[in-house]
């Protein structure tokens, strides 16, 4: 997790190409998590499946007491930044 507490995958081939973000908390009921990408680089269809794989692999192997179901949509929602926002 990094200082603004969004969750990058640790591995150096993967690290800091894309962030997982709370998008969106509904009290008792669900957590939205988006996808950010880089500055200057779309995030690829490898790189956004990969981290919701990742993440959700994640969430399962520690968290899985806390939580029913794991949604992932198969392409960008409106919490996911996978375009570049150029500088």
């Amino acid at each position: 997790m990094d200082a603004d507490g969004d969750f990058t995958h640790s591995p150096d081939q993967w690290r800091d190409r894309a962030w997982m973000h709370v998008a969106e908390i509904e009290p008792k009921e669900s957590i939205s998590f988006g996808i950010i990408g880089r500055k200057g680089c779309d995030v690829t269809s490898e790189e956004y499946a990969l981290y919701h794989g990742r993440f959700a692999e994640m969430l399962l192997a520690h968290f899985d007491s806390y939580f029913v179901r794991i949604e992932i949509s198969a392409l960008a929602t409106k919490h996911d930044c996978i375009i570049s926002e150029e500088e």
